[in-house]
């Protein structure tokens, strides 16, 4: 569970370790900051999901709470 901007966020990730997901997911969420190497997309209102980065098989996403 990841908190930013005030809100909540549950983190999941495939390939990576959860603390580095974390941090990751953090950056992205409160200043814009893809991780190097990474594509992310945003995904709009419609979906619960906020967004997914990934680089070949390691992936991560977050899920509005």
């Amino acid at each position: 569970m990841v908190e930013a901007r005030a809100k909540r966020y549950n983190v999941r990730a495939d390939q990576i370790r959860c603390r580095t997901a974390r941090s990751y997911a953090k950056a992205y969420l409160v200043h814009s900051r893809k991780p190097s190497g990474y594509r992310c997309r945003d995904y709009g209102r419609e979906t619960k999901i906020e967004f997914r980065c990934s680089k070949g098989t390691r992936t991560l996403f977050a899920i509005r709470r």
